[in-house]
C-alpha cells in the first residue's frame, strides 16, 4: 500500500501503474478504485495511461447531436423530479388539511365524539374517503364538475 498515494491523498504514478499492471492484491485494487470514483484527476491520468495519451473525439456533427440528446436527458430527468415532488408536497398537503378524510387533518383538530354515537363501518370510512377523492380529482378536470365534454 505503500507508494500507492501522494502526499496530498491522490494516486502516485507509481500507483497508477502498478493498477495498470494488475500487481496489487484485492484490498489496494479495492481502495484505489474506489478513490477512483470520486476523484477527477487522477481517473483523468489514469485514462491517459490507458489510452498512451490519445483520445478520438467525435466528428463536429455529431458531437452536437450528442449534446443536445444529453440536454434533454437532463431536462426530462430534472422535470420528473421535479413533478413528483410537487406531486408529493400537494399530497401531503391535502392530507394535514384534513380535506380527504373529512376536515380531521393536522391542521384542523378532531371533533370529540359523543361515545353513545354509533361508529361508521370501514367500508363506509373507505367509499367516504374514495369519494372524497374522486371529487377533488374531478376538481381538476377542464369540463368542470359534473359536465359533459360535448364533441363537435
Amino acid at each position: 500500500m505503500k507508494g500507492m498515494f501522494d502526499a496530498n491523498g491522490h494516486l502516485s504514478d507509481q500507483g497508477l501503474m502498478l493498477l495498470i499492471s494488475g500487481e496489487p492484491d484485492e484490498m489496494t485494487r479495492y481502495e484505489m478504485a474506489e478513490h477512483l470514483d470520486y476523484c477527477d484527476r487522477c481517473v483523468d491520468r489514469y485514462s491517459l495511461l490507458l489510452t498512451d495519451g490519445v483520445l478520438l473525439a467525435p466528428p463536429g456533427e455529431m458531437a452536437e447531436e450528442a449534446m443536445a440528446g444529453i440536454r434533454r436527458r437532463n431536462f426530462m430527468v430534472l422535470t420528473g423530479r421535479i413533478v413528483k415532488v410537487c406531486a408529493a408536497a400537494c399530497l401531503t398537503v391535502v392530507i394535514w388539511s384534513g380535506q380527504l378524510f373529512g376536515g380531521h387533518g393536522f391542521l384542523t383538530p378532531p371533533e370529540h365524539p359523543d361515545p353513545l354515537e354509533e361508529r361508521p363501518s370501514f367500508s363506509r370510512i373507505v367509499s367516504g374517503v374514495s369519494e372524497r377523492l374522486g371529487d377533488w380529482i374531478n376538481g381538476f378536470s377542464i369540463y368542470g364538475r359534473g359536465e359533459e365534454h360535448e364533441s363537435e
